[in-house]
């Protein structure tokens, strides 16, 4: 097996090389196009673009939300909303930023690459392209279209100028240095994360300032080299003050990030600290972030600890700090990868070059493995993981309030609104001051983002909406706060869409919008869309069926009926509600919204709408569709196959089912299982899951039918006392049973009389 991979890497080492070259490529910009619609900040980001554009001049005021609308702003990013701004409008739209996005990645990892070959020999081609895979499988959930990309091209490339200048011959001038001037210029009018750059020169400088005093004798003796990077490290810090805002935006990062801000930072997902067990120990799940991070943390540690007396200072310095910064918050894992990845190139270098030849040759072979492995791991993200679904130059349907937006420029309700904190961003770049967005806590105190949090009942809303006066209130269909305005009786719904609901005051101002438009029979405020109707009874469904149809009456009307699956499904489950004379419309309802997307939700309600038609064979390719993505397409085959009396397959899809879920079987799937498995003979699995659904089952009827079989699957297994018993609790259920189960509890009783004498006159007297 050696000798097989050393030959490979002889013979086919520059066509493997540009192969993966090409498949890295491939997974960038797959990378790309899986990010870019889910961000909401770059909403935000986009409009203050236009809006500096616009104006000539960066804000030191909030121009957008109601809250805080002409506090101060420090806008630390506005170097990059002008230019994402200018490639929106100018470039393409989404399609431009997502060049733009694979512009600035390909750029930096070009850089790594370079830097790599720099470090640890152009020689060493397996293992600079293993360590480009690490760093891409461990960062590519960061590639969403915001600023931060600029801070992984500037630390990567300040890391390869520093690297330059000191192994490369200058011929007396520093130029790689000189370079750093105005591209921390550049970076301080882009990003926070400049303040990296000014570390990671300082580190350089005082690690050579070390290594200075060790050989020199005097300050005399310190060399040109020294010197240079020296003054280079005290002109960074100054060249940053050459901004809009000064020296205020030099320290900002600090302020940011200080005890003030901590409340409201710990609530936001990528500030969240990660647990240290669970960032270095925890062996399951591995996420390919996760392995990435792994591989390059010890496998610098392993290199550092052969080579102890060879550690750099500032390699030391360095580290320490992005290290820290990792388990800090959870944003700047990724970030660890773009320093760790060129010190482990740096001193896997050292050890492919000591003593032996075997060293250099073992690593190669390990790291074209790991590429292999790493590729796997990355197709496995790009084409399983993300589905179809997940590619687009749009807005990612289901993530943004498109349809409640579209009903609030349409209809215009009076009032300023209340709004989820991630939806702030997209209402700034349709012209509507929000609530909250996500500049927190930039712009907005952490007090009131914590008070966001905070409405739970009726009187914590009342006193938001004292405080602030809001009259409208745009909100997630899942969140508590959802019920909390279902449940006020001043509140009323009048519109939702795939993700979010809109609700109006019942005031004089939005009087006639809420008569005609409000519902009295939905409930939107649901995680699953079946809870959406309050009441079964068919006059208070039909009464549904109407709200629900005027909501997609506006859509169709809009012309974005496609963009939602949501009021569709609802649709068609109430239609289902309604009985026979509605399932054929149903069917035609729920199959328009699979038909917009393969949503296994949706896909599994059709499938029970054509099992209601006994359109076996259609329900049967339906469930078969959303089976590998949704463990209810096992269930919907099970039962399908059941009342196709394909026993077999019902037993083989719905112990699947069964054992996906476990305990969380539906009442149906217990029924068909258990009644399956007495079909092919297996009663100690019939005995299993009809106990299990006589316990579950409320209709009569149903539980007295597994009742009765469980007496049958005991009597098959020669159990008389328990066929006994279940015999009669089925007739106890329904005494339609009590002809066929009461002869055999009386041809029981005798035997049992019988086999008892029997045993009495085997008894010794």
């Amino acid at each position: 097996m050696k000798t097989q991979i050393s030959n490979y890497l002889q013979r086919y080492e520059n066509k493997g090389r540009i192969l993966f070259f090409i498949v890295f490529a491939v997974f960038l910009l797959l990378s790309v196009f899986q990010k870019q619609r889910w961000d909401s900040d770059i909403f935000w980001a986009l409009k203050s673009g236009q809006w500096i554009f616009e104006n000539l001049q960066v804000p030191d005021f909030d121009p957008f939300s109601y809250t805080f609308g002409g506090s101060k702003w420090i806008d630390f990013t506005w170097g990059f909303q002008v230019i994402a701004h200018i490639v929106f409008t100018y470039l393409g739209g989404w399609f431009g930023l997502a060049v733009f996005q694979f512009v600035i990645l390909g750029s930096t990892f070009i850089v790594l690459w370079k830097n790599f070959t720099l470090l640890a020999g152009k020689k060493r081609t397996w293992f600079c392209l293993a360590l480009l895979f690490l760093v891409l499988a461990g960062t590519q959930m960061r590639f969403f279209i915001r600023p931060h990309l600029f801070g992984f091209l500037f630390v990567s490339l300040y890391l390869l100028l520093l690297n330059l200048d000191r192994l490369e011959e200058r011929k007396g001038l520093p130029v790689y240095l000189l370079a750093l001037l105005p591209l921390q210029i550049l970076w301080v009018n882009i990003h926070s994360s400049f303040i990296l750059g000014i570390f990671l020169v300082g580190s350089y400088a005082i690690g050579s300032f070390v290594s200075e005093v060790i050989k020199a004798r005097g300050i005399s003796d310190f060399s040109k080299d020294f010197k240079r990077l020296f003054i280079i490290s005290l002109l960074i810090p100054l060249v940053s003050v050459i901004n809009p805002y000064g020296a205020e935006l030099v320290v900002f990062p600090f302020i940011h990030q200080s005890s003030e801000n901590v409340e409201a930072l710990q609530y936001i997902g990528e500030w969240m600290r990660v647990p240290l067990g669970a960032l270095f120990f925890d062996a399951y799940p591995f996420s390919l972030q996760k392995t990435s991070f792994l591989i390059l943390l010890y496998s610098l540690a392993f290199l550092w600890l052969r080579k102890l007396k060879e550690i750099k200072l500032r390699d030391l310095m360095i580290t320490s700090a992005f290290l820290y910064m990792a388990t800090s918050h959870a944003r700047w894992i990724p970030l660890f990868a773009f320093i760790s990845a060129p010190m482990v190139a740096t001193y896997g270098g050292y050890f492919q070059r000591e003593g032996s030849k075997k060293n250099g040759e073992l690593v190669e072979k390990f790291s074209f493995l790991l590429v292999l492995i790493l590729t796997l791991g990355l197709s496995y993200n790009a084409f399983l993981v993300g589905t179809i679904n997940g590619y687009g130059l749009d807005l990612k349907r289901g993530v943004f309030p498109e349809g409640s937006l579209s009903f609030i420029k349409d209809k215009e309700p009076e009032g300023a609104i209340y709004n989820k904190y991630v939806y702030g961003g997209y209402l700034i770049y349709n012209d509507i001051a929000p609530f909250i967005d996500g500049r927190t806590p930039t712009v907005y105190s952490p007090y009131h983002f914590w008070k966001t949090r905070q409405i739970s009942d009726q009187a914590r809303l009342g006193r938001l909406e004292q405080e602030h006066g809001f009259k409208v209130a745009l909100i997630s269909t899942t969140d508590k706060v959802c019920s909390v305005f279902e449940g006020a009786k001043d509140w009323s719904a009048v519109v939702f869409d795939d993700t979010s609901v809109l609700y109006l005051k019942n005031n004089e101002a939005n009087k006639e919008l809420i008569s005609r438009w409000g519902f009295n029979s939905l409930n939107p405020c649901s995680d699953d869309e079946r809870q959406y109707i309050f009441d079964t009874g068919e006059a208070q469904l039909k009464k549904s069926l109407l709200e629900v149809e005027r909501v997609l009456g506006f859509y169709k009307k809009e012309g974005i009926t496609e963009r939602f699956i949501t009021p569709l499904r609802v649709k068609g489950l109430i239609e289902m509600k309604l009985g026979k004379e509605y399932q054929e419309q149903a069917v035609k309802t729920l199959q328009e919204a699979f038909e917009i997307s393969s949503d296994p939700f949706v896909g599994y309600d059709l499938g029970i709408a054509l099992n209601a038609l006994e359109r076996r064979s259609e329900a049967l390719e339906v469930f078969k569709t959303i089976r590998g993505e949704f463990s209810k397409g096992n269930l919907g085959l099970g039962v399908t196959y059941y009342e196709l009396k394909d026993y077999v397959n019902a037993v083989k899809y719905l112990e699947r089912h069964a054992t996906t879920v476990w305990d969380k079987i539906e009442k149906e799937g217990l029924m068909a299982l258990g009644l399956s498995c007495f079909e092919v003979g297996d009663f100690e699995c019939s005995i299993r899951y009809l106990t299990r659904a006589a316990f579950s089952i409320e209709v009569k009827q149903l539980r007295a039918k597994a009742l009765y079989y469980l007496g049958n699957s005991y009597l098959e297994i020669g159990d008389i006392p328990n066929a006994l018993k279940y015999y009669r609790f089925s007739v106890e259920e329904d005494d339609t049973y009590e002809e066929i189960a009461g002869t055999l509890i009386k041809e029981l009783m005798k035997f049992s009389s019988k086999e008892d004498a029997k045993n009495d006159k085997k008894q010794p007297k």
